[in-house]
Formats: structure tokens, C-alpha cells, sequence
């Protein structure tokens, strides 16, 4: 009996913030019911048996962070926030904060991020709106943990401060950097690797006056970038989050497969996993993605065995290319329910 099944070749493109793919995709068409065929997976479910991460991202995830990261800050919407300081931010985009501990770990991370981290994001979730961020886990030369914050929702550096200090003093973290610091003086605090050797001998005092006053209970275990618009740099992030640790530290001596087998290395909130890969036949296409990307400057074109991919950054494409670009990610993100923050 003669096939009615015949194989056509259609042309896709997938498209995230950074990178557009071209590639075909194979197809079963029946020529006597006129239709395409779906693929139909048979692989079985079988049991498949979790693997200790031994504190490793891995090459999936280290490209599923930058994308996360480049939706956040395509969808971001731009802001002007006034700081509890009385400084003006203006086309705020993104915060990016790092959390450390300030004295010396004594707990296994699982330990510290359980007690200490997801409270402080179930706070900032409930009290300051904290809906779309990734976060990732990282060790500090001394073995200490730190936690990598990326989101779209502005939250002021001393309410941050404020909120991680008293949740890591669960564990005593500040308390033992108090009990350490008040020994010190002035010359002993100008010489901390903290400060630069340049830094102005004034400032310096007046900042050891002030924790002086206040018992040295409100370590800098804080730091804060702001994103505004005018700068690329979502992809700084990206690579940032995504790179190899080269601390020569991947965890604390406490650290063990066995108290530390769930712990997740990094997460992005559950609205961000809203937002896929968009792929369309090419031929759907309003435009056509891949001549308009093609030999622009700025635009990184890697041909692959099956593919041809288009790096870019948005924030550097021509106007009328970011603005195009801009609408599709918008109206992708209509359509799955994707907010960000106002």
C-alpha cells in the first residue's frame, strides 16, 4: 500500500529579548486528510532520579537565568523614584542588590537560606510588592554565602538593609559583627578592606562615629546598583548571574550532600515563568525578523549546523527596531498575564 505521507519543511523563528533563532522545522503532512500530522512524544515516564547539583549551575540554567533576567528588564517599565535619602532616580528600570552575611558563616546555607533568605523575600513580597525577580546563590572567598537580587520593583536601600539585617540576626550574624567591631578603632576601621586607600579620612570618621553610636548593629551587608534606561545593562546582569564562580569557593566546609541536597542555587519568581520563547512560522511573520536583524551593527550572527542565531541587546538596536520589538514582547506578555511593576 502506497503512503500518504509526505514531509515539508517549514521555516520558524523563536525570539526572546536577546536572540533570535532561524531554523526549520520538519513536518508530516497527509495528503489525503490534507493536514498536518502533530508530533506525538511515546518516550515512556519513567523514574528519573535527581542528581546532587554539588553546588554547580549548570549550562541550562546559567542560559535560563539571562533569559529571565532579559525578560525582566524588556518588560520593565520605566520609573521616578525619590529615595528615603532625598535623591532623585529618574527612568529607573531594575534594582540589582547582593545580600551577605557580615561575620563568619557558622550555619550550613541550607540553614541560612531557609530561615534567613525566604524570609526576607516572603517580606518583601507581602510589605514592598516584590512580584518579578530572579535571585541566585553564590560563596565569597571566605566561604560565606551571598545571595544575587535582580528585580524590576524599587525598594530603597535602607528598608533592604533594614529587613535582610534583622533577618540574618535570627541566626546572630549581626550581633557577632557587633560583638567584633566594638573592639576596633578608628585607625583599625580606615585600614578594613572595605574602604578605598583614597577615600576621604573625614568620611571615614564620620561613618565609624555613627556606628559607634548605634552599637555597630547595622552592618553594610547590603549593596545596590540601580538599572536606569540609559544603560545596557540588562546584559551585564545576565553574564553576571550566569557566571562561573571564581572565587575558588563553590560552598561553606558546612555544606554536605546531605543537608544540602533540595537546596536550590537559583529561582525565578513564578510570574516570570510565564514568559516563553515566542515562535512563529516565519511566513506569519508581520516582518521579517531575520533581514531586519541581519547584518545590523551590533548584532551577533552565529550560523550553526541546524540554525542561525542573532545575539543582540536591545537597548542598542535602532530606534524604530527597539520600539517594534518592544510591542511584540508587550503584547506577548498580554497575552500570558505578565505585569510588571508600576
Amino acid at each position: 500500500m502506497k503512503s500518504n505521507i509526505l514531509y515539508t519543511v517549514a521555516e520558524k523563528v523563536s525570539l526572546r529579548p536577546n536572540k533570535l533563532v532561524c531554523y526549520n522545522e520538519i513536518l508530516k503532512y497527509d495528503t489525503i486528510d490534507q493536514c498536518i500530522i502533530k508530533r506525538v512524544n511515546h518516550n515512556a515516564g519513567g523514574t528519573h532520579l535527581k542528581k546532587f547539583h554539588n553546588f554547580e549551575i549548570s549550562k541550562n540554567a546559567t542560559r535560563e537565568i539571562s533569559n529571565k533576567i532579559s525578560w525582566l528588564w524588556a518588560m520593565a517599565k520605566k520609573k521616578h523614584v525619590n529615595t528615603l535619602s532625598g535623591k532623585q532616580i529618574s527612568n529607573f528600570k531594575m534594582s540589582f542588590f547582593t545580600l551577605t552575611l557580615p561575620s563568619s558563616q557558622v550555619h550550613p546555607t541550607s540553614d541560612i537560606t531557609k530561615l534567613a533568605f525566604n524570609q526576607f523575600l516572603t517580606e518583601m513580597r507581602k510589605s514592598y510588592k516584590l512580584t518579578n525577580y530572579v535571585w541566585r546563590l553564590e560563596f565569597q572567598k571566605n566561604g560565606n554565602v551571598h545571595y544575587h537580587l535582580a528585580t524590576d520593583v524599587y525598594i530603597d536601600y535602607y528598608i533592604m538593609l533594614k529587613v535582610w539585617n534583622r533577618c540574618i540576626n535570627k541566626l546572630g550574624y549581626v550581633d557577632r559583627y557587633a560583638d567584633k567591631m566594638k573592639a576596633i578603632s578608628l585607625l583599625d576601621y580606615r585600614n578594613l578592606n572595605d574602604f578605598n586607600k583614597k577615600a576621604d579620612f573625614k568620611v571615614i570618621s564620620e561613618r565609624y562615629a555613627v556606628n559607634v553610636k548605634n552599637g555597630w548593629k547595622k552592618p553594610p551587608s547590603v549593596d545596590v546598583k540601580s538599572c536606569t534606561s540609559g544603560k545596557a545593562i540588562a546584559s551585564y546582569i545576565a553574564k553576571y548571574f550566569g557566571k562561573k564562580d571564581k572565587s575558588g569557593c563553590k560552598c561553606n566546609p558546612l555544606d554536605n550532600e546531605q543537608n544540602s541536597f533540595s537546596l536550590r542555587l537559583w529561582y525565578s519568581s513564578s510570574s516570570l515563568s510565564k514568559l516563553k520563547t515566542i515562535t512563529e512560522y516565519r511566513e506569519a511573520c508581520a516582518e521579517d525578523l531575520q533581514v531586519m536583524l541581519k547584518d545590523m551593527q551590533g548584532v551577533k550572527e552565529i550560523i550553526c549546523d541546524y540554525c542561525i542565531v542573532y545575539y543582540f541587546e536591545l537597548i542598542k538596536l535602532p530606534f524604530y527596531l527597539q520600539q517594534y520589538f518592544r510591542d511584540v514582547f508587550d503584547y506577548h506578555a498580554n497575552m500570558v498575564g505578565y505585569n510588571p511593576s508600576q
